[in-house]
């Protein structure tokens, strides 16, 4: 019984620290830190997350726009857009606090047409994250054109995602 959990010991290491966590749950990030070990989460090197959001986590419909049927009930977009803005910030703290992360790709693709929302501010937890040597923050081209050269430090490369299309071809 002792070999075995020994054999299991050695290798969740090698799991951890060799393969790419892959997710497009943000939830998954976010709860991570419940979910794993400390010293588990820290042997993770390599991230990918690709995450589907229609509205700046800052964001709080006013007007009657975005979505008409939630402004009959203002609370409830209150407490959707809090809980919106602290997942999105559970997220970038959990990216941030991998001591082990070297890699890191985050993808937004952004439904609706809300592309014009999208502000330098809304990444400003990418400066956050100081350990990844290379992260690669892929967004929707309007958004990427915008957002190049103003978010993170320099080991973050924004590009369109219509650019990585095109380069994986």
């Amino acid at each position: 019984m002792s070999l075995t959990i020994c054999r299991y010991s050695e290798s969740i290491d090698f799991l951890y620290s060799s393969n790419t966590f892959d997710t497009n749950d943000a939830d998954v990030i976010a709860f991570l830190p419940r979910i794993l070990l400390p010293h588990r989460i820290n042997k993770i090197r390599n991230v990918q997350i690709l995450l589907s959001i229609s509205l700046p986590p800052s964001y709080l419909p006013t007007n009657g726009r975005p979505v008409l049927t939630l402004l009959q009930q203002p609370e409830k977009i209150k407490q959707h857009n809090h809980y919106y803005k602290k997942q999105w910030n559970a997220i970038w703290k959990t990216l941030s606090e991998m001591e082990g992360l070297e890699i890191l790709r985050v993808e937004l693709t952004m439904h609706g047409r809300h592309d014009h929302l999208w502000e330098v501010e809304e990444f400003d937890c990418v400066q956050w994250l100081h350990r990844p040597r290379d992260i690669s923050l892929l967004l929707p081209d309007t958004v990427a054109r915008r957002m190049t050269g103003k978010i993170g430090m320099g080991n973050c490369t924004v590009k369109s995602s219509i650019e990585e299309d095109a380069d994986q071809w």
